[in-house]
């Protein structure tokens, strides 16, 4: 989406205090706006336009080091192996979900938006991602030409109340310091009725504990911050005002550091002892109240 004074106006609000963006402009090309800021009437708080891009965050949003190393080379190693776009369509429980090409999705940590192009060769456009990791959302831009994707805190979404239909938050909700707080924030940018869909890894299952500790063994630290049951998930969205419509179990173990991809003997012995284990769970959900 380009930034042009009525989309900025009539779609974006203030993601701290949801007030009213007001737009000023620093250079324009073919009524374009490529630099500028954002500033909201109410907080007085101002974001950045880089790159015809909004960046909702008004200080860098600090990630551990894990987190942005695993995600950037993961990212880049995917696209290297030329991502067939039908791949990303593996079963998901959005994948019968897809008939009304009206319905506006959201994808939170839509990294370098897998997802949002699974749904834009479904002919569905009304998308726009969010992610804190810029080097992902320029992958997205320039490599897959998705240009509804933009810097923001999932806690702080820079949308109006009851705006989209659909939302995906798949493999977020572990790295997340406030997982109560992101989903009470998704339920306000949710319409009435809007669906879910996310997915959490099982905390005692094989790929999840080799991911926690594999990351405070490299980094000192794992982003893998949350630890997940199937009574603790069910427990949190019940809590947060969601409805659990379908679930499924996840199956296998999922470890994507990029320094495994070199040991496929490794990887190929863990997936055959570990190939039934119970590694997470997909979960639609309802807004409800």
């Amino acid at each position: 989406m380009s930034v042009q004074l009525p989309d900025v106006l009539n779609i974006f609000v203030c993601p701290i205090c949801k007030g009213r963006l007001d737009l000023h402009v620093g250079h324009m090309k073919d009524d374009v706006v490529e630099t500028g800021n954002l500033s909201c009437a109410g907080c007085k708080k101002s974001f950045s336009i880089d790159a015809s891009v909004p960046v909702f965050i008004n200080d860098e949003v600090e990630m551990n080091r894990e987190g942005v190393a695993v995600r950037l080379e993961s990212a880049i190693a995917l696209f290297r192996e030329e991502i067939d776009p039908e791949s990303n369509r593996s079963g998901r429980l959005f994948d019968n979900d897809l008939d009304d090409k009206d319905a506006v999705f959201l994808d939170i940590g839509c990294g370098i938006g897998r997802h949002l192009l699974a749904l834009k060769n479904n002919n569905i456009l009304n998308t726009f991602g969010f992610d804190i990791v810029r080097d992902l959302l320029w992958i997205a831009r320039n490599e897959f030409n998705l240009k509804n994707v933009f810097a923001a805190n999932a806690l702080y979404i820079p949308l109006p109340n009851n705006f989209a239909d659909k939302c995906f938050l798949y493999n977020v909700i572990e790295h997340c310091s406030e997982p109560e707080g992101v989903l009470s924030e998704i339920h306000r940018v949710l319409a009435r009725d809007g669906i879910l869909y996310m997915d959490c890894p099982n905390a005692k299952s094989v790929g999840d504990r080799i991911f926690r500790w594999g990351g405070r063994i490299v980094y000192g630290q794992t982003s893998h911050i949350q630890k997940f049951s199937r009574n603790k998930i069910e427990a949190l969205v019940n809590r947060t005002g969601f409805q659990i419509l379908e679930s499924r179990v996840q199956r296998g173990i999922f470890i994507d550091y990029p320094q495994l991809r070199k040991f496929t003997l490794i990887k190929k012995i863990l997936k055959t002892l570990y190939g039934n284990d119970v590694a997470g769970w997909e979960l639609k959900l309802r807004k409800v109240g």
